[in-house]
């Protein structure tokens, strides 16, 4: 934390377009290129790293990213799976094991807390804060970002009380309709035919799912929709904060 003009700033490792203006750059999934950095990027550049993006333009789709992808996202969908059926084991039949939901989770963010500043203090020298965000915005950016994720986890476990995990599971499915409603909002997408359409069919998977539930409960219902909301749009708030 220093002193920048008389204002009081904080440190993050947050990329702030200029100073005073902000300019939001619209990630479109129907755009086939990346986003283009200026050279304000505060990253040392060496020639390994030039060589290693010359390889990495020539081929982008090489075996060994394709399989690190892969692997990140099968270690991903497990441990979401693992971590939704324990929840759902000790809040399962009404609080039948552990009567404290949010607790779990305020446990579940300290652990969390603690292995990303340990993460970040182990590799100092790669996630080292580089520029500056003044308090406003970080509590215009970074707080809803926290916000949204505080809700969407806790709501989310509050709907395993009353509902099955696969009812949970298809609902929150309905999660890319409220991102790209809030990305609309945020002005992060450009609407198109193309995702009004994405957004129809998810919304009528959606409604034959609540449909055909035998064991329909209201408010697991209603816990489970609010989540998706909130994962919509923290995840839009995240672009936000990655990006500008």
């Amino acid at each position: 934390m220093q002193s920048n003009g008389g204002e009081t700033v904080a440190h993050f490792p947050i990329h702030v377009d200029g100073v005073g203006s902000e300019k939001y750059e619209p990630l479109s999934i129907e755009d086939k290129h990346g986003r283009n950095f200026n050279g304000n990027d505060c990253e040392p550049f060496h020639s390994d790293n030039y060589n290693s993006l010359q390889l990495d333009a020539k081929n982008p789709l090489s075996t060994a990213n394709v399989l690190k992808t892969l692997f990140f996202v099968l270690v991903w969908y497990t441990f979401s799976l693992l971590l939704t059926l324990y929840n759902k084991s000790l809040l399962g039949d009404h609080l039948g094991r552990f009567p404290a939901p949010l607790l779990m989770n305020t446990v579940h963010f300290t652990m969390q807390a603690v292995l990303s500043n340990l993460i970040t203090w182990i590799w100092s020298t790669r996630f080292q804060p580089c520029v500056t965000m003044t308090w406003r915005d970080y509590f215009m950016k970074v707080v809803p970002t926290a916000l949204g994720t505080a809700l969407d986890v806790n709501l989310s476990n509050a709907s395993l009380v009353s509902i099955s995990v696969t009812f949970a599971t298809m609902c929150k499915s309905g999660s890319p309709i409220f991102l790209l409603l809030f990305a609309f909002a945020f002005r992060l997408e450009a609407p198109s035919f193309r995702l009004s359409g994405i957004i129809l069919i998810i919304s009528v998977g959606i409604l034959l799912t609540v449909a055909k539930e035998t064991e329909f409960e209201f408010w697991g219902f209603i816990f489970v929709m609010l989540a998706s909301v909130m994962s919509g749009f923290r995840w839009s708030m995240t672009q936000i904060l990655l990006q500008v």
